[in-house]
């Protein structure tokens, strides 16, 4: 008869090649169960696993470890991974490329079963791709995309580093290649250019001063973050397509001694870190008596607005160049903005809107805006020592002077809104067909001015809104006289 005897597997032994040999390379893996007493445990027939300890190791079973493996009666004990081992992640031990590698296998149902081997040389392969990493990002080898971590948020005016490495296509810092022609680059159209150095151990490192936020905040006229990439060198198709050769960035507001209020009104779009802070979009034409948002940002000195968590929350309020308009209260800007309803009554192409508050750290705001008349409504008629006053409640200022008989004075006639707005052309809001002047003709009271001339004489259209009437009274007024008017035909 014939025995088969074997105690419990306490530990294994694991047989591999321990290199120097190239990233990725294909490698056979021999695992023994051994006793207590280090014999060859040939009944063990359960389950074992794969892993590597060491830091940030990205290989697992089936993806660069052998696959978990259950033993069976025909291994007695012994069994050979018939090139199962690929480890992607370099290791010599070296500053640059980092420790050498390791394997360990253990029982899957008890990890204190287990055995380890280490000091595996593994080299990285030819250089194939650059990989940049922005603050808050590192370098990490044999991964998908060859970075872990997630980017810092920057502040506009303050410089950060950025670091750009020439990889094997594992994502493995090559430290003897040097290239000479990579350039690195950004989205952000109001910062400079980063400042590079040269390749030393197949890093390169760069300086970068953001300028205008682009974070991903509500505003018409942001992009999604600022965009730093680098080219001139490798093979960005063969390195997770392309995915290491760029990054993206937010840039939060900076808390500048120097603070400023962003006014926009309708049409205008934000462009944080430009001269104005808003593009070159200019407000929308407004309708007197019609209301309008005014929106007030409270922004760094590169006029980046200020996120809510950043706490900055000036006491804020709008003024009109016309009296003869609202808007709004003093409202504190607890979400860094707010919006203000303006409400206009004067047409002017000149009306200034004004962003403005007690807080000494901020530079105030003002916009201009363009209000137009709304519908044609009536007619205004101005006598000498009267002066149109657009907006207000009768519509002009000053009192009719007295006149001198005999002598030459002008009436005008206005064709005007419900505010006194002056209806000399069409506009958005006031289209040719609503536009129509209608003739004018002039009426005095004492039957003996008539004859001593109207000019024009008799009826007249309007011309741009208004006409001009010459006349010369002949006679004083009777205050006590007030015949009625003869009416138009």
């Amino acid at each position: 008869y014939y025995f088969k005897v074997a105690a419990a597997a306490v530990k294994f032994k694991i047989e591999t090649q321990q290199g120097p040999y190239t990233a990725g390379t294909a490698q056979n893996v021999t695992v023994t169960a051994l006793d207590e007493l280090d014999n060859v445990a040939s009944n063990f027939t359960d389950w074992v696993t794969f892993t590597s300890e060491d830091v940030g190791a990205p290989e697992t079973p089936g993806q660069g470890l052998p696959s978990n493996y259950q033993f069976n009666a025909s291994n007695n004990g012994v069994k050979v991974f018939t090139l199962e081992l690929g480890l992607r992640r370099a290791g010599d031990g070296s500053a640059e490329i980092g420790p050498k590698r390791s394997i360990k296998v253990a029982k899957l149902s008890n990890s204190l079963i287990n055995g380890t081997t280490g000091d595996i040389v593994v080299s990285p392969d030819q250089a194939q791709c650059l990989v940049l990493a922005l603050p808050g990002q590192s370098l990490s080898p044999g991964t998908s995309n060859g970075r872990s971590g997630s980017v810092s948020i920057s502040t506009a005016g303050t410089p950060f580093s950025a670091s750009v490495y020439v990889t094997d296509q594992f994502f493995n810092r090559v430290p003897s290649s040097a290239p000479a022609t990579v350039t690195m680059s950004h989205n952000d159209p109001y910062a400079a250019q980063p400042v590079t150095s040269t390749f030393s151990g197949g890093l390169m490192t760069a300086q970068m001063t953001p300028r205008s936020k682009r974070g991903a905040w509500t505003v018409p006229g942001a992009t999604a973050k600022t965009l730093v990439s680098v080219a001139g060198a490798g093979n960005p198709g063969a390195c997770a397509a392309g995915s290491p050769y760029s990054s993206s960035v937010g840039v939060q507001a900076a808390n500048t001694a120097s603070k400023k209020l962003l006014l926009r009104l309708p049409n205008e779009g934000l462009d944080p870190g430009s001269p104005t802070g808003k593009t070159a979009a200019a407000p929308q034409e407004q309708q007197a008596a019609s209301t309008f948002t005014a929106t007030v940002y409270a922004a760094d000195d590169f006029f980046n607005p200020y996120e809510p968590s950043q706490g900055m929350s000036p006491n804020v309020w709008l003024e009109l160049s016309t009296p003869y308009g609202t808007a709004g209260t003093t409202v504190t800007l607890t979400v860094g903005s707010t919006n203000y309803p303006v409400h206009i009554l004067a047409a002017s192409s000149n009306t200034l809107v004004n962003a403005k508050t007690e807080n000494a750290s901020y530079v105030q705001a003002s916009t201009r805006v363009v209000v137009v008349p709304n519908l044609p409504t009536k007619l205004q008629l101005l006598l000498p020592g009267q002066n149109p006053l657009p907006g207000s409640y009768s519509g002009y200022s000053g009192g009719v002077s007295d006149m001198a008989a005999g002598t030459t004075y002008w009436a005008t006639v206005n064709l005007v809104d419900d505010y006194y707005n002056l209806e000399a052309a069409t506009s958005t809001f006031v289209s040719e067909a609503a536009l129509v002047y209608p003739i004018v003709r002039l009426i005095l009271s004492a039957p003996n001015i008539g004859p001593r001339g109207f000019l024009p004489v008799g009826e007249a259209a309007l011309i741009a809104g208004a006409r001009q009437f010459s006349f010369i009274p002949a006679t004083r007024t009777c205050p006590a006289c007030s015949p009625s008017l003869p009416k138009l035909p």
